[in-house]
């Protein structure tokens, strides 16, 4: 209730009926975050059969519905009806999952940026240079995840 009651007075401002009105309980449980902010949605590289739908940060009720939809279309038919591959579970380059510290150092990065505005060309600090390409040496480049 604490970490809750920080922001009321917020919330009252906001809705001011809360303020008689109160609240019976809150409900506070696990995040699911990803290295890149994005579910995972999509069969498993690897695991015939196997199919994600997980890692959506409390955009789980919002986005279930249609993310349910394609997941069935996706089983039943072989591919969504829309371009999930945003979300698709094999984005990720296996050199840049392997090593877990690298996961852990971007999912973090991701949680911490939640709130915050994303500019044009903003990179993720972490994880810079896992994978680099052959014309990574060459001076005056910029280089993009």
């Amino acid at each position: 209730w604490d970490t809750f009651a920080q922001n009321f007075n917020g919330h009252i401002q906001r809705c001011p009926s809360l303020e008689s009105t109160g609240i019976a309980s809150t409900v506070c449980g696990p995040e699911s975050f990803t290295p890149d902010h994005k579910p995972l949605v999509g069969p498993q590289p690897g695991v015939r059969g196997f199919f994600q739908a997980c890692g959506f940060n409390s955009m789980g009720m919002m986005l279930g519905g249609g993310i349910g939809r394609e997941l069935a279309t996706w089983i039943v038919e072989g591919s969504p009806s829309i371009d999930l591959f945003s979300f698709d579970v094999s984005r990720f380059h296996p050199d840049t999952i392997i090593d877990d510290d690298n996961v852990r150092d971007r999912t973090h990065e991701s949680y911490a940026k939640t709130y915050a505005i994303v500019f044009p060309q903003d990179e993720p600090l972490a994880g810079r240079n896992v994978r680099q390409s052959g014309l990574h040496p060459l001076e005056g480049c910029m280089y993009q995840s």
